[in-house]
C-alpha cells in the first residue's frame, strides 16, 4: 500500500518538476528496465514464494536462500550483457545515459527484490513491508531532490531510484544472510537450485507476455504519437494503478501465503477456500473503486497534475475497468500457479498479449490515448476469461456471485449518493462532494477488510480436510 501511495505522490511531484515529454522519456526508461528485470528476476520471486514458503526448518530455508541468491547474481550478469548491447546501440548521449541508469535500476532492483522476497516467503511480513516501504518513499524523495537541484532530466528521475536502492539493499542483505547454522553441502544447494530453475524458468514466457500486455501501449504511443502523449498516458495510468493497487492488492498479498500453506498441508480444496475468501472481498470492493474513479478520477487528476497532463475524461474509466480485470485475473490464476501449470499460464497470457498488440496497432492510430486504453482493457479481459475455468479445474473454488451482486449494488448506491449530493446547493464542486463521500467509502473498505478477517476465522474453524494420500 505504501508503494502505491508513494507512486501517486511521485506523480504529483514529478509532473510539477518536468514537462510531459521528459516524463514520457522517464516512463519509457522505467518500462524498458521493468521488462529487463522482469525477464531476469521476476520468475525467481515467484519460485521463492512457491518453494521457500514450504520450508519450515531453518537449515532447509538456508539452503533455498543460498540457491536463490546465486541465481539472482547470475541474472544480474545476464542483465549486464544486455545493457552492454543497449549501450552500443544507443546513438545519443541522453540515450546512453538512460541505458546506464536503466541498467543500474534493473540490476539493483533484482538484488533488492530477491533479498526481500525471502522475508515474505518465510512468513516475516514485517521486515518485508518495512524494506519495501522505505524504498518506495526514498525513491520519490531522492528523485525529486535530484530533479530540482541538479536538472529536470529523466536520467536524474531514474537516478533517485538507484540511490534509494543503494541505501536499502545492504542492510536487507545483511539481515537475510546473518542466520547461522552448520555448513551447507554444495550438493544440497545445487539440488535446491535445480528445483527453483525447473519451476521458475518456464515462467519467463509468462512474464514476457505479461510485460508485452502491460507495457506495449507506451511503445506504440511513442512510435505513433510521441513522448508527450506517453507522459500524459503514463500519469493517468499511474493514478489508476495507484488507486486499484492501494485498495485491492493488499488482500491478495495477505491471503497468498495462507493459500500456499493450505495447498501444501491439505490440498487444492483448502487453498480454494482461501481464494474464495479473498474473492469475496475483492468483488465487494472492485465496483466501488470503479465507480469512485468514474465519478472523481478526472477531478483527482486535475488536483494531482498540471493542465499539460490532462487527458480525455473517458480514459480513466476505461483504464479502471482494465486494471480491475487484470487484478481479477491475478486472483483467478492461482490454481494454475499453485498447481505448477506454467504452460497454461504462458498460453493464456500469450493469447491476451497478442490481442493487446493487434488492438494497439489499430486503435492508437485512430483513437489516440483512448485507443491505447481500449486495447489494454481487451487484453486484460481476455486473460481473465481464459484463466478462470482452467484454474478452477486445478483448484476447485466457489465463485462468490452474491458478493459480486452486493458489490454492484454498493456501486449503484455510491453513484446515487454522489448524484444526490451534486444537487445540494453549495456542493456543485466535485472536490467538496469527494470530501464528503471519501469517509463513507473508507468505512466501507474498513468493514470489508474486517469481514475478510472474520471469514478467514470462520473458515479455519471448520473441520480440516483429510490429508491427501501419496
Amino acid at each position: 500500500m505504501v508503494n502505491a501511495i508513494s507512486t501517486l505522490a511521485g506523480v504529483v511531484i514529478f509532473t510539477r518538476l518536468v514537462r510531459p515529454d521528459v516524463y514520457g522519456a522517464y516512463a519509457l526508461t522505467i518500462a524498458a528496465a521493468s521488462i529487463a528485470l522482469t525477464l531476469s528476476g521476476e520468475w525467481l520471486q515467484t519460485a521463492t514464494l512457491r518453494l521457500l514458503a514450504g520450508q519450515q526448518r531453518v537449515n532447509h530455508r538456508r539452503v533455498y536462500v543460498r540457491a536463490l541468491l546465486q541465481l539472482t547474481l547470475a541474472s544480474v550478469g545476464l542483465l549486464t550483457v544486455a545493457a552492454a548491447v543497449g549501450l552500443h546501440a544507443a546513438r545519443t548521449t541522453l540515450g546512453k545515459e538512460l541505458v546506464v541508469a536503466g541498467w543500474l535500476y534493473a540490476a539493483l532492483t533484482i538484488l533488492f527484490q530477491g533479498t526481500t522476497i525471502c522475508f515474505q516467503a518465510t512468513f516475516e511480513p514485517t521486515r518485508f513491508a518495512i524494506y519495501r516501504s522505505v524504498y518506495s518513499v526514498l525513491r520519490i524523495l531522492l528523485a525529486a531532490m535530484l530533479a530540482a537541484l541538479v536538472a529536470p532530466s529523466p536520467v536524474w528521475l531514474v537516478g533517485g531510484s538507484v540511490m534509494a536502492l543503494l541505501l536499502v539493499l545492504p542492510p536487507a542483505a545483511f539481515q537475510l544472510l546473518r542466520e547461522g547454522g552448520p555448513e551447507i553441502p554444495p550438493g544440497r544447494i545445487a539440488l535446491a537450485r535445480s528445483r527453483v530453475v525447473s519451476f521458475g524458468l518456464p515462467l519467463i514466457g509468462w512474464y514476457a507476455a505479461s510485460q508485452t500486455l502491460n507495457l506495449s501501449d507506451r511503445f506504440f504511443l511513442q512510435g505513433l504519437l510521441g513522448s508527450t502523449e506517453v507522459g500524459m498516458y503514463s500519469v493517468t495510468y499511474s493514478l489508476v494503478v495507484g488507486a486499484t493497487t492501494t485498495l485491492l492488492q493488499p488482500i491478495l498479498a495477505a491471503v497468498y501465503p495462507a493459500m500456499v500453506g493450505a495447498w501444501q498441508r491439505e490440498g487444492p480444496a483448502a487453498a480454494g477456500r482461501e481464494l474464495a475468501t479473498a474473492l469475496r472481498i475483492y468483488l465487494l470492493l472492485a465496483p466501488l473503486v470503479l465507480c469512485g474513479l468514474l465519478l472523481f478520477g478526472n477531478d483527482v487528476l486535475a488536483l494531482l497534475a498540471p493542465a499539460a497532463y490532462r487527458t480525455p475524461r473517458a480514459l480513466i474509466a476505461i483504464l479502471a475497468a482494465a486494471l480491475l480485470c487484470w487484478n481479477a485475473g491475478l486472483y483467478l490464476q492461482k490454481g494454475l500457479e499453485l498447481g505448477l501449470r506454467s504452460r497454461d499460464l504462458v498460453k493464456a497470457l500469450s493469447i491476451a498479449a497478442g490481442v493487446n498488440v493487434v488492438a494497439n496497432f489499430f486503435f492508437i492510430a485512430r483513437f489516440g490515448l483512448i485507443g491505447a486504453a481500449c486495447a489494454t482493457l481487451a487484453g486484460y479481459a481476455v486473460y481473465a476469461g481464459q484463466v478462470w475455468p482452467r484454474s478452477r479445474a486445478a483448484m476447485p473454488f466457489t465463485f462468490p456471485l452474491r458478493a459480486a451482486a452486493a458489490g454492484v449494488i454498493a456501486g449503484g448506491v455510491f453513484i446515487g449518493l454522489e448524484t444526490l449530493l451534486a444537487r445540494v446547493p453549495g456542493l456543485q464542486t466535485p472536490t467538496l462532494r469527494l470530501v464528503l463521500v471519501a469517509p463513507l467509502a473508507f468505512l466501507g473498505y474498513a468493514g470489508a477488510v474486517y469481514g475478510l478477517g472474520e471469514l478467514r476465522l470462520r473458515a479455519r474453524s471448520q473441520p480440516p480436510i483429510a490429508p491427501r494420500q501419496p
